[in-house]
C-alpha cells in the first residue's frame, strides 16, 4: 500500500513541478525515492499520552540516507479521530524537493515544493492546494541564520538556526518558541539528517504544538519557552547507548503535561 502511494506521489510531484515551473536547478527533475532504511537508532514511533482520553502517535520511516521518508500522525481526542500522512522526496544531491500531505479521513491534501539555486541555496517554497499555487515570499538573513516565510494564507514563519544548523527558535505570527539545548546528551533525532527546508515545512504544519515531535531537533532539548510559559523535559529514560526512550514535557504552571514513549 505504501509502495503504491510512493509511486503515485513521485508521478504527481514531478508533474506538478513541471506545471508550476518553479525549478532553478537542472537537477531538480531528478527526483527519486531512496530505498527504505532498515536498522538504526532512529525513532520509528513517538507515542504521546496527554490524558486518559487524549493521545497521539507519530510513525516515522526513513530512507537509506537517514532522511525522513514519511510521517504518519494519528490522534484520538475522546473519540474524535485525526489522521494525516506525509511523504518526503529528495533529489539525487539530497535536497528536499517535495512533501505530499494527505488528510486520510477527509480526503484533503496539499503539496509543498522546494527549489534551489545552482549553488544549493534554497530559492523558493511553493504550496499547491486544491490545484492552485499559493503565493509566498521567502527570504534568508545570512548573518542571523534566519529564514522568513510569508504565505498568502497561513502564519508568517520565522526560523532561526544556531551556527551548526540546528533549530534554535521558531516564530509563528508573533508566537515565539525558544529552545534550550544540552550538548552533553543525544537528541531524539540525533542520528537523522534534518535539512533546513524540512524545518520550514515543519513550521507550516506544526505551529500549534511543535514540541509534539521534539521540534525535529537533532540536539538534546532540556527546556523551551513560548509566550511567557516555560516547559521542561523531565523523567528522562535512555537506553544503554544513550538514546531517548521516555520523557515527560510539562509547563511550569502545571497547565500542560504529556508523557512520551519512543520506539526504535
Amino acid at each position: 500500500m505504501i509502495k503504491m502511494k510512493n509511486i503515485s506521489f513521485v508521478l504527481k510531484a514531478a508533474l506538478l513541478v513541471l506545471l508550476i515551473g518553479c525549478s532553478n536547478d537542472d537537477n531538480q527533475g531528478q527526483i527519486e525515492q531512496q530505498p527504505e532504511e532498515e536498522v538504526s537508532n532512529l525513532p520509528k514511533q513517538i507515542q504521546i499520552n496527554f490524558s486518559e482520553v487524549h493521545n497521539a502517535s507519530y510513525e516515522f520511516a526513513y530512507n537509506a540516507n537517514k532522511q525522513i521518508r514519511s510521517i504518519d500522525l494519528q490522534r484520538n481526542s475522546d473519540g474524535d479521530l485525526y489522521h494525516v500522512f506525509s511523504e518526503f522526496l529528495y533529489s539525487t544531491d539530497d535536497n528536499l524537493t517535495a512533501v505530499s500531505t494527505d488528510d486520510v479521513l477527509n480526503g484533503v491534501g496539499r503539496n509543498v515544493f522546494f527549489t534551489y539555486l545552482s549553488n544549493g541555496d534554497l530559492a523558493d517554497v511553493a504550496m499547491v492546494s486544491n490545484g492552485s499555487k499559493k503565493d509566498s515570499e521567502l527570504s534568508y538573513d545570512v548573518p542571523n541564520r534566519t529564514y522568513y516565510l510569508d504565505y498568502q494564507t497561513g502564519p508568517l514563519t520565522e526560523i532561526l538556526f544556531d551556527s551548526d544548523g540546528n533549530l534554535e527558535e521558531i516564530d509563528f505570527n508573533g508566537t515565539r518558541w525558544q529552545l534550550a539545548h544540552d550538548n552533553f546528551e543525544k537528541g531524539l533525532f540525533h542520528e537523522a539528517k534534518i535539512p533546513s527546508p524540512m524545518l520550514l515545512w515543519f513550521g507550516m504544519n506544526y505551529y500549534y504544538n511543535p514540541s509534539e515531535i521534539y521540534f525535529l531537533s537533532m540536539k538534546n532539548i532540556g527546556s523551551f519557552s513560548s509566550a511567557g510559559a516555560n516547559f521542561s523535559i523531565d523523567e528522562v529514560q535512555r537506553s544503554e547507548s544513550g538514546h531517548l526512550e521516555k520523557f515527560t514535557i510539562s509547563s511550569d504552571d502545571a497547565s500542560y503535561s504529556a508523557d512520551y514513549t519512543i520506539t526504535y
